[in-house]
């Protein structure tokens, strides 16, 4: 999806139809600039399972949560605690959109909350990277031929376009 208030002017026009409109020309370049700034290179993946979050929360239970979060290591955290108190621990998870999923083990008493680290940030942005890759796509087939004065910002978006793999 092209990024930009004028999208509507250059999304539906023919392969090179904007080389010639000047105003389509200032469109296409912010376009491609903010599609740079986004998405010039691909994501890189995470090293290790370490997630750079700071709860607030001091209780017993969220500091054995923020050191799991911060161990680089351990993918799995089990918390026997007492429904509220899991409760509690799963509110922290989702306020501050940790990269784990939780579930509850209910064998034995009390039950667990079992917390399972992922990698949905990154998988989503490698989704928006890969989207960003084919509006590159889009911007390139709509101006062409590229005139002169957005030749390096064309080229700067083919590279960045081969880089993602698109």
């Amino acid at each position: 999806r092209l990024p930009g208030p004028g999208r509507a002017r250059l999304v539906g026009r023919a392969a090179g139809a904007c080389a010639g409109d000047e105003a389509a020309r200032g469109l296409w370049k912010d376009a491609a600039a903010e599609l740079l700034a986004r998405s010039e290179h691909p994501p890189v993946p995470p090293k290790d399972w370490r997630q750079d979050v700071r709860l607030g929360c001091t209780c017993e239970q969220c500091l054995v949560l923020q050191a799991f979060i911060r161990d680089p290591n351990e993918r799995v955290l089990r918390i026997k605690a007492a429904q509220h108190r899991r409760s509690h621990v799963e509110t922290e998870v989702t306020r501050h959109r940790l990269d784990m999923d939780c579930t509850t083990d209910a064998t034995g008493r009390p039950f667990a909350l079992v917390c399972v680290k992922n990698r949905h940030s990154h998988e989503a942005a490698v989704r928006a990277h890969a989207a960003d890759c084919a509006a590159m796509a889009t911007l390139l087939r709509l101006m062409s031929p590229m005139p002169e004065p957005l030749r390096a910002l064309a080229a700067r978006l083919a590279e960045a376009q081969a880089r993602g793999g698109a």
